[in-house]
């Protein structure tokens, strides 16, 4: 039976994923799923890739690399998700994953021209992400975690704009017929968000409440991922 393939493009930081665990624990928590339905490829860990055909979807997590970086594993992650994408295999990108999948693609990643995006922010569907099947029974604005410096600057030729954010033109991206990245994090909860907003964007204590609404009802995009892509 074929899995949903993780590929762990990093780790957080190390007290927080003593205690919270890690990118993938996030992830299949907001599944629902038993934890048997996945394999974790470590990106840092893989010598040889396996075929893209090997699973029925995949899901590239964030990370604390940059894709502009030039590290050995993005060129072969990125020939892994075009593969994918010619199996017509479901991939979800988040945060690095959404730019590591634009790039892929023909898209551009950088600094983002507006600077880093943190916090709660309002996310906004385009017409298009309105009628795209990720975001079916969304409303039309909500509520999302972000913490990035870099963005997707330039979408891929054939991709389509689905969302946008405050300082992001291109918070969602859907390309047919089976690519969505997302530049926010559906995984994230309050305590991991929190984390990142005092130890990487050094928001003092006194301010997060700034950042972070009290009731945040974010939709779950992972689980949605997962139930239109399931294979009986």
């Amino acid at each position: 039976m074929k899995k949903i393939a993780i590929i762990k493009a990093g780790s957080t930081d190390e007290i927080l994923r003593k205690q919270y665990g890690d990118f993938e624990h996030w992830i299949i928590k907001k599944t629902g799923l038993p934890h048997p339905a996945f394999s974790i490829l470590n990106v840092i860990e893989i010598d040889r890739w396996m075929s893209a055909d090997a699973f029925d979807s995949i899901i590239v997590t964030g990370s604390h690399a940059n894709v502009t970086e030039r590290l050995e594993w993005i060129p072969k992650l990125e020939r892994f998700v075009q593969e994918a994408h010619g199996h017509l295999i479901p991939i979800l990108g988040i945060c690095f994953g959404h730019q590591l999948l634009a790039k892929a693609f023909g898209g551009i990643a950088a600094n983002n021209p507006q600077g880093p995006e943190f916090g709660s922010v309002q996310i906004k569907l385009k017409n298009d992400g309105q009628r795209n099947s990720l975001f079916h029974d969304v409303p039309n604005s909500f509520l999302a975690y972000m913490s990035h410096r870099q963005s997707v600057v330039r979408l891929p030729q054939k991709a389509v704009q689905l969302a946008v954010s405050p300082k992001d033109q291109n918070a969602a991206f859907y390309l047919e017929p089976n690519v969505w990245g997302v530049q926010f994090h559906p995984e994230f909860d309050s305590t991991i968000m929190a984390w990142y907003l005092k130890y990487h964007f050094h928001v003092q204590d006194s301010e997060l409440n700034h950042y972070l609404p009290q009731d945040l009802s974010s939709p779950n995009i992972i689980r949605k991922f997962t139930e239109i892509n399931a294979i009986d």
